[in-house]
């Protein structure tokens, strides 16, 4: 049965001009652990399943990969020692966006423990980095140069302030949410795709980017966006007010749902 699935995937491959190598390429199950492991890794993702009370009795697990989670460690510590005589300011720009895309990449699976284990490990490095940045001073001395006490918690910030650098365990759970049965992208609904994917054919890119944001919802009435609405682009804090054209200052509303007058902060909805 394996060898006649697997001879059916290398012959639809085959179709497509690819083929599977053998070296990566093994027959596992995703439940009970055999040799190497329950489950696979497939794009930095470790995909299995975990018995469970439920009806099927188990479910999917897709978690961080061991070796991605390793290889994401070394590259860490290699820009570290790379800059570890290089002012505190240079070393963040380096960092966060690395491992800010890192986070993102990872942030709709089960991985808050794996974010925690590895920001314990850069905390460790960047410690060292503090003692070799501050060689004349003592541990607890080049650990206050470096670290900032802020809403009760310690960040690595420079110390006239600035950018700080972000932790991965402070990145959001950010689920994936199935698309509905019947929807498809090509199915015309605009509202539903924008706010999905943050872009839609036909919709401008400001128009789908605050759908988006508000979750297809109108953040003053609690309405919910449906296609062929009418949407206005309109201002929290009013141009006349010192209001300024930016994503923060903006917001979607149904042009049933005005502005009450005089008052612009009360609004309410026909």
């Amino acid at each position: 049965m394996i060898a006649h699935s697997q001879a059916l995937i290398a012959e639809q491959l085959r179709e497509m001009g690819w083929e599977l190598k053998p070296s990566p390429t093994r027959t596992t199950h995703t439940l009970p652990a055999e040799a190497g492991g329950a489950g696979f890794d497939l794009l930095g993702f470790n995909i299995r399943q975990s018995p469970t009370q439920a009806k099927r009795g188990y479910t999917p697990i897709i978690t961080p990969s061991r070796r991605a989670v390793a290889q994401h460690k070394r590259q860490i510590a290699e820009m570290i020692r790379r800059h570890r005589m290089d002012r505190q300011e240079r070393l963040i720009e380096a960092l966060n966006p690395v491992m800010r895309g890192w986070s993102n990449y990872f942030s709709t699976v089960c991985r808050r423990e794996t974010f925690e284990d590895v920001d314990e490990a850069r905390r460790h490095q960047l410690r060292l980095w503090s003692r070799c940045r501050h060689p004349n001073k003592s541990r607890q001395g080049a650990y206050q140069k470096s670290w900032r006490q802020t809403g009760g918690r310690r960040h690595f910030t420079p110390p006239g302030g600035g950018t700080r650098l972000a932790f991965h365990a402070e990145r959001p759970i950010r689920r994936h949410v199935k698309g509905q049965a019947r929807r498809s992208p090509s199915d015309g609904d605009e509202v539903y795709w924008s706010t999905r994917r943050g872009h839609y054919p036909g919709v401008s890119t400001r128009v789908s980017t605050l759908l988006k944001r508000q979750a297809g919802q109108c953040r003053h009435c609690g309405y919910y966006f449906k296609m062929g609405d009418v949407l206005a682009v309109d201002h929290i804090i009013p141009r006349a007010a010192g209001g300024r054209d930016a994503y923060t200052t903006w917001h979607l509303l149904p042009r049933y749902c005005h502005v009450a007058k005089p008052a612009r902060e009360r609004r309410r909805c026909a």
